[in-house]
């Protein structure tokens, strides 16, 4: 099923370091690591309804400079590409938690970015919402009424449009 998912598959070209170039101060890497905290602030945040609920958060960082991967080529050769986003696999060290993949983009790719969180925002919401129906069933014994499906798609649509 997370083959769907643009935002779940990984290619080869994922980071594993992310650094600010010319530059003592590190603020490429406090940012990555602000975002994972923040990420896992979200998931660990205890929720206010009593319903069994699915949450997905997925950590940007969003940089106003070039961004530059680099990586090896097939001479062993270090190969420097000027993109502007992707995707790194990152563990803050000073907390005991899971690799997150971090999407890291410029200020000019971001809307780009936003239009494919919006996309697969509404993917995971189409996917899930057989699971939700039976959560829904288990819970309340009767079918997810049409109604409220109805307007609970109008309420993430209208949350979900970008400002122009």
């Amino acid at each position: 099923m997370f083959e769907k998912f643009g935002w779940l598959k990984k290619s080869v070209d994922v980071a594993f370091s992310f650094r600010q170039a010319f530059s003592d101060k590190d603020t490429a890497y406090a940012a990555l690591a602000s975002s994972i905290k923040a990420a896992s602030h979200l998931m660990r945040t205890e929720h206010n309804s009593k319903l069994p609920h699915f949450r997905f958060v997925f950590p940007v960082v969003v940089v106003d400079s070039p961004l530059l991967l680099c990586k090896l080529g097939e001479t062993g050769d270090p190969e420097l590409t000027q993109v502007s986003s992707g995707e790194i696999l990152f563990r803050n060290p000073d907390r005991n938690e899971d690799v997150t993949c971090v999407r890291i983009a410029t200020i000019d790719a971001l809307p780009d970015v936003l239009t494919e969180a919006i996309r697969e925002i509404k993917q995971l919401r189409k996917e899930f919402r057989v699971a939700e129906g039976a959560l829904w069933k288990e819970m309340f014994g009767r079918p997810f009424p049409d109604k409220l499906a109805d307007l609970a798609t109008e309420q993430y649509d209208k949350n979900l449009k970008r400002p122009d």
